[in-house]
């Protein structure tokens, strides 16, 4: 069931309302139009005797026997992720319709007062940093110096040093629960705090589901304060490099690792394991990179931290179920031209790229 923002249960938390939705330029077409305004509010919603459980999929809390998720901009039924497994990473065993079937929890613990804001971050760096992060700086920003009550985490919040620094940047001091699997939080009174990131559930039909869309207000911010941490007042750069994001371990989403990075490399590109770097060194790298390429995946969340006058590609296999145009409002945000260029040929692995394609792409972009 999705929240209604009539009522007294909803306040606003964000004065400008103004969203981009935005979809990947296609490399080597013409410059199809590919940015749309939307309305996107953030607000808050006060839940009485909420129930939440971990759910890493996407933002929802129970309450009276409904599961309820935030308004989006299209519309449902919703695909709500639902898992044979019956401790799946959406917390849902079945869906018939809108009606879902929830595993039982093993503890409950209650609690009178707790801050919610989604539960995405363990599945990747994007999702911590661009579904969960920005939250959590509206909840300081809308406490300020009040006490707060405490803030539910997912497991491995701050798992790392940039993480760790970054969470503690906004949230310091102030008191986290960690939300474990097979635990359910009952809380008295629930501050929910809207993601400015359109993100999860999705559309059951895969043609309905419109482009990724954020809070132009919230993410230039979040932008901003990141930036400032990383690279302090003086935050502009000179654009320079060329860089390649490589991933330290391929296993999972094989892309062809050492022969494609030869290419990269042969075509005057850095290879760079983001994750090998500490956190100012991420931001710092992409806010001096000219041009950023490399397969798909959740380094390309730093594009908000570049700006205007970096090129982005986006290297996708011909697998035509994997591309979404997830980091194109990103972009926009940033000044960042951002575009995918998908291979024709097919490569053993789902995830595999041509080397020869790679190098052509490479070389026109």
């Amino acid at each position: 069931m999705q929240l209604e923002r009539r009522g007294s249960a909803y306040s606003s938390v964000v004065d400008d309302v103004a969203g981009i939705a935005s979809r990947f330029r296609t490399w080597g077409t013409s410059n199809q139009s590919r940015r749309q305004d939307v309305v996107s509010e953030v607000g808050l919603w006060r839940i009485s005797n909420a129930t939440v459980g971990l759910n890493t999929k996407f933002s929802a809390v129970r309450a009276q026997g409904k599961l309820l998720i935030h308004p989006r901009v299209e519309r449902g039924p919703y695909h709500y992720y639902p898992s044979q497994s019956v401790r799946s990473a959406s917390g849902i065993y079945a869906q018939s319709g809108d009606m879902v079937l929830l595993p039982p929890s093993k503890k409950f613990l209650a609690v009178p007062r707790a801050i919610y804001i989604g539960t995405r971050a363990p599945h990747n760096w994007g999702h911590w940093l661009m579904n969960f992060l920005p939250g959590v700086m509206i909840a300081d920003n809308f406490f300020g110096q009040e006490v707060s009550p405490p803030l539910i985490v997912p497991p491995e919040y701050a798992a790392g040093n940039s993480r760790a620094a970054l969470f503690d940047h906004f949230w310091g001091d102030r008191e986290v629960i960690v939300l474990e699997p097979e635990v359910e939080l009952i809380v008295d009174d629930l501050y929910w705090f809207e993601q400015p990131v359109a993100d999860s559930p999705r559309p059951r039909e895969r043609e309905n589901a419109k482009p990724k869309s954020l809070n132009i207000e919230v993410m230039s911010h979040f932008r901003h304060e990141i930036r400032t941490f990383a690279m302090g007042s003086n935050s502009e750069k000179d654009k320079t490099r060329n860089i390649f994001l490589a991933r330290a371990d391929d296993s999972r989403r094989w892309y062809g690792g050492d022969v494609i990075h030869l290419e990269a490399k042969s075509s005057g590109y850095e290879i760079i394991v983001p994750e090998r770097l500490s956190i100012s060194q991420q931001i710092t790298l992409f806010s001096e990179a000219k041009r950023i390429v490399g397969p798909m995946g959740s380094a390309f969340a730093n594009i908000l931290f570049a700006g205007p006058g970096t090129r982005a590609l986006v290297l996708s296999p011909s697998h035509p179920d994997l591309i979404e145009d997830w980091w194109a409002p990103f972009a926009d945000v940033a000044g960042v031209e951002i575009f995918v260029a998908r291979g024709d040929k097919r490569i053993e692995g789902v995830y595999g790229l041509d080397a020869e394609e790679v190098k052509k792409f490479l070389t026109e972009f």
